[in-house]
């Protein structure tokens, strides 16, 4: 039996939104039609893939862990020949896609690095150049690249691996902290650095160093002085409803602010150096699209958000 496509996608939004409401709602397809779509799927693949418990979902299987790391560049090499084809029938010059990636839950800030004024110069010279813009998990950030899942990784940190190259970008931001609205710190609004790294904060040890380092304050204090909570998260909806729990505060950008659920304060960090944003892709990677829009987002005027 050949594996269905519709599925494999189904899955995909099922683990990033890890709720079967909430992806249902998504497919446009009621939560017994989904479950119906995952069984099937593990029946073709011959494993099981979630971990289930009486309240839902608990985590991804072995297999399940495996399977959602490769099957994203499927779908999207899927919808190339779909598109390729679409084309060839029209007759229409082939298009030119540039993949633009950033952190899971944190596609907001592209707004603020001038993707639509570097695509719309870009397509002066290049105009069948499509953008598209990707989210990806936490846990492939160091990894996207590399497999050639995305073109142009735009992070808060450099990617260390041999096959990529990270540029800094002229646009930062200040950093807040987020406390659940039953945190001993709730309601201050303002405190200084200092203060909030003595509060327990959230932690991936999962992720790339690199990446973690500036949401637990890692520039203040060692990692051996920090009161860090150890969590896995792939997005950046999971760590807020972990915040929620009031378990533990986290750090965030300061974009984020006017964007928190309820439930969550966000509070003024006096003292927190800004977070320079960054620009990875492929060394080997030379396309002309890639480097003419690279060289638009690095040449822009200088901007930080607060």
């Amino acid at each position: 039996m050949g594996l269905d496509l519709e599925l494999v996608a189904s899955f995909v939004v099922l683990i990033d939104e890890w709720s079967y409401r909430r992806a249902a709602i998504e497919l446009h397809v009621s939560r017994a039609t989904l479950t119906k779509r995952i069984q099937r799927l593990e029946r073709q693949l011959g494993v099981c893939l979630l971990e289930r418990g009486p309240e839902g979902l608990t985590g991804l299987t072995t297999a399940g862990l495996n399977f959602a790391r490769s099957v994203r560049p499927l779908l999207r090499q899927a919808h190339a020949v779909q598109r390729a084809a679409q084309q060839a029938q029209s007759g229409t010059s082939p298009m030119q896609e540039l993949r633009v990636a950033a952190p899971m839950g944190s596609t907001s800030f592209l707004s603020f690095m001038g993707l639509a004024a570097a695509s719309e110069e870009v397509r002066k010279t290049f105009p069948q150049l499509r953008v598209t813009l990707v989210e990806v998990p936490y846990p492939l950030i160091n990894r996207c690249l590399p497999e050639q899942q995305v073109d142009l990784l735009l992070t808060i940190a450099p990617v260390k691996h041999h096959a990529v190259e990270s540029v800094p970008l002229p646009v930062t931001a200040t950093r807040i902290g987020v406390v659940s609205d039953r945190h001993a710190l709730a309601g201050a609004g303002e405190v200084s650095v200092a203060e909030f790294c003595e509060q327990r904060l959230l932690w991936d040890p999962t992720l790339p160093e690199e990446w973690m380092r500036p949401f637990w304050l890692g520039d203040m204090r060692t990692q051996a002085q920090a009161r860090l909570t150890a969590t896995h998260c792939s997005s950046n909806e999971r760590v807020l409803r972990e915040t929620q729990r009031g378990a533990a505060a986290i750090v965030t950008l300061s974009p984020d602010r006017d964007r928190l659920p309820p439930g969550l304060e966000a509070i003024t960090l006096q003292g927190a150096a800004l977070i320079r944003f960054h620009a990875a892709y492929r060394r080997k990677d030379q396309r002309p699209t890639l480097q003419t829009f690279l060289h638009q987002l690095c040449h822009r005027q200088p901007r930080v958000l607060c």
